[in-house]
């Protein structure tokens, strides 16, 4: 049943993703040349490798010690931060060696 409440619900998850891509968007631009932009730019670089990292590292380690299901809020969040900082210290460096990820350069090669 889709009801008036559903289509105000819907409008503003709409606004307010559209009003955040909008704020990245501007940032992006401003700060272009700050080193945290260039780390989470190199970050992005390998965004398909750290997606499967995450499914099979982050998630599966914390299947295989039992921390899964039944967390609080913060628990989510400490693993949700410890993740994206790894993430972001592995592609940096990564990126000093080579020119792009293990899985986005199987990608290019299989898609050639």
């Amino acid at each position: 049943d889709y009801s008036a409440f559903t289509a105000i619900y819907d409008f503003i998850g709409l606004y307010i993703g559209y009003s955040y891509h909008c704020l990245l968007i501007f940032f992006s631009e401003r700060f272009s040349k700050s080193s945290i932009s260039r780390w989470l730019y190199n970050t992005g670089k390998l965004s398909l490798t750290l997606y499967v990292a995450h499914v099979i590292f982050g998630l599966g380690l914390l299947e295989y010690m039992g921390w899964l299901e039944h967390q609080t809020i913060d628990f989510s969040l400490f693993c949700a931060l410890i993740f994206c900082l790894t993430a972001a210290a592995f592609s940096n460096i990564w990126l000093k060696y080579f020119k792009h990820g293990p899985l986005e350069w199987v990608f290019r090669t299989v898609a050639r």
